[in-house]
């Protein structure tokens, strides 16, 4: 979906822990790169791990994996970070 013409579009980026390398057992950080627009946050980007690498192509994860994958990169820009309470405690 592109904007159009005066419609604001944020980017951030965010890291968390793969859900999927932890049900394996392992601690894999994910970088994804969360767009969004109209209010609405997107996956733009994901990378970090296999998973991550797989993401968005057809056929290579589940339906479920890609939704845990999404919703674990929207929970991520949601939950404050230990610099942006640091920011706010500087600023106070």
């Amino acid at each position: 979906m592109a904007p159009r013409a005066g419609e604001e579009v944020d980017r951030v980026t965010v890291t968390f822990p793969c859900p999927l390398c932890a049900d394996a057992g392992e601690t894999v950080a994910i970088v994804a790169e969360i767009v969004t627009l109209m209010g609405v946050p997107m996956v733009a980007d994901l990378s970090g791990c296999e998973h991550a690498t797989r993401f968005g192509e057809l056929g290579e994860l589940t339906l479920d994996e890609e939704r845990r994958l999404i919703y674990a990169s929207v929970e991520a820009i949601e939950l404050p970070s230990h610099g942006d309470e640091q920011a706010e405690a500087d600023a106070g």
